[in-house]
């Protein structure tokens, strides 16, 4: 698998990284982090290539999906299906269909493009 669990508030690794947080909910009157809800939505970005990592966070109730450094997906935890795959959890679904998009529409400029682009601009002005 490719997803690691940290519970560090350090941020060490690289930007295009899924970092998926999630926050303690209540079942059977106990309030605890349970990742359990998490597995469909897990391996349905594994499946795609999406390198993960998860996160606990002190938010009761909350998931939050953060993919280069901006909050791109959030929800309440407790609106997932428990240990579902994603086929038939549309909360995960709608997850799965935001890190899609992020990822084609906020991919990071690669140094060669970046010079190009600057070329590209000193040619227009002379």
């Amino acid at each position: 698998m490719m997803f690691k669990i940290t519970n560090s508030a350090l941020d060490q690794t690289a930007d295009s990284v899924v970092k998926i947080e999630y926050g303690p909910y209540e079942a059977h009157g106990v309030i605890t982090h349970r990742a359990q809800r998490l597995y469909g939505l897990i391996k349905h970005l594994t499946d795609l290539g999406f390198e993960i990592e998860i996160r606990q966070m002190n938010l009761l109730n909350r998931l939050e999906i953060i993919m280069y450094k901006r909050k791109i997906f959030q929800c309440n935890i407790t609106n997932m299906k428990f240990n579902m795959i994603s086929e038939y959890d549309p909360v995960c679904l709608r997850a799965v269909a935001a890190v899609k998009e992020a990822a084609s529409r906020m991919k990071p400029i690669d140094e060669n493009s970046e010079q190009e682009t600057e070329k590209n601009d000193e040619s227009n002005t002379n």
